[in-house]
C-alpha cells in the first residue's frame, strides 16, 4: 500500500494547458476597455479644440475620428479577437499614444493638413488617463496579435481523427483502413493520417481493402470486361458440285442437285 502511494506521488503531476482561446478573450476584453477610456476621452475633449484647425481639418475633426476608430476595434476585439481587429486596434492605439507623447513633448508644427497639437502639459482633463490607457491598449493588442499568430488551428473532427481518437474500440477501423496507404518498410508511415508517397499498382493511385461483397463486385467487372467467346468460323458455301463432299465432311447440308439429268 506504501509502495502504491509512492510511486503515485513520484509520477509528475500533468498540468492542463490555458487554451489560447481563453486567452485571447481576456485580452480582447482588457484592450477594448483601454480603448473605450481612449475613445470617451477624446470625444469628450474634443469641443476643446475647435479653434485649433487648418484649410483642410481641426483638431476636434481628429479627435472624433480617433473616439470613433477606438469605439469601433474594441467592440470588434469584444466579438471576435482575429488577427485582423488585433492588428487593426493595434495601429489605433500605437498611433494614439505616439501622438499624445509626440505633441506633449515636441513642438513639431502643422505637419501638412494636420494643425499644429503641440501642448506641453497634462492638465486636459482626461489626457493623463488617455495617455496611458493608449499606452495599456498598445501592449495587450501586441500581445494579443503575437498569441493569434502563433496558436495553431484546431484541428477539425473528420472520420478519421474521430476513430483514431478511440483506441479501445475493437473491431473499429482505424485511419490505414479507411484511407490505406500503400506499404512501407518497417510499417505505418510516420503520419497515419496521411498516405505513404509510394506509387499504386495501377496509375499511381493505391486501392483500399475489399471486403467480401467488394471482391464479388470486382469479380463480376472482371467477367464483364473479358472478351466474349468467338464462334467458330463459318465454312465456306459449298458448290452443287462437290455437294456430296460437304455433306459427308459434316457442313451444313445443302440439297443435292445433279449436274445433268
Amino acid at each position: 500500500m506504501a509502495s502504491n502511494s509512492t510511486a503515485a506521488a513520484a509520477q509528475p503531476r500533468r498540468r492542463r494547458a490555458f487554451p489560447a482561446a481563453v486567452i485571447q478573450r481576456i485580452l480582447g476584453a482588457a484592450a477594448a476597455a483601454a480603448l473605450g477610456i481612449d475613445a470617451y476621452v477624446h470625444f469628450h475633449d474634443a469641443g476643446f479644440y475647435t479653434a485649433v484647425t487648418t484649410p483642410v481639418i481641426s483638431q476636434a475633426t481628429l479627435f472624433r475620428g480617433q473616439a470613433a476608430l477606438a469605439a469601433a476595434v474594441g467592440l470588434a476585439l469584444l466579438i471576435r479577437p482575429s488577427r485582423l481587429w488585433w492588428a487593426a486596434a493595434l495601429v489605433v492605439a500605437a498611433s494614439a499614444f505616439g501622438a499624445v507623447m509626440l505633441y506633449r513633448y515636441v513642438d513639431v508644427g502643422a505637419l501638412g493638413p494636420i494643425p499644429n497639437m503641440y501642448e506641453p502639459t497634462w492638465v486636459s482633463p482626461g489626457k493623463l488617463a488617455s495617455a496611458w490607457a493608449e499606452g495599456a491598449a498598445t501592449i495587450l493588442t501586441a500581445t494579443g496579435l503575437a498569441l493569434a499568430i502563433s496558436a495553431r488551428p484546431a484541428r477539425p473532427l473528420t472520420r478519421v481523427n474521430r476513430v483514431a481518437a478511440a483506441p479501445g474500440r475493437r473491431g473499429a477501423a482505424g485511419p490505414d483502413r479507411v484511407y490505406p496507404s500503400a506499404p512501407v518498410a518497417g510499417g505505418l508511415p510516420p503520419d497515419p493520417h496521411e498516405r505513404a508517397a509510394v506509387p499504386g499498382r495501377r496509375g499511381g493511385r493505391v486501392r483500399p481493402r475489399l471486403g467480401i461483397a467488394g471482391v464479388a463486385t470486382a469479380a463480376r467487372r472482371r467477367l464483364r470486361r473479358s472478351p466474349a467467346a468467338t464462334p467458330p468460323p463459318r465454312s465456306a458455301p459449298c458448290s452443287s458440285a462437290s455437294a456430296w463432299a460437304c455433306s459427308a465432311s459434316g457442313s451444313p447440308s445443302r440439297r443435292h442437285t445433279s449436274p445433268n439429268p
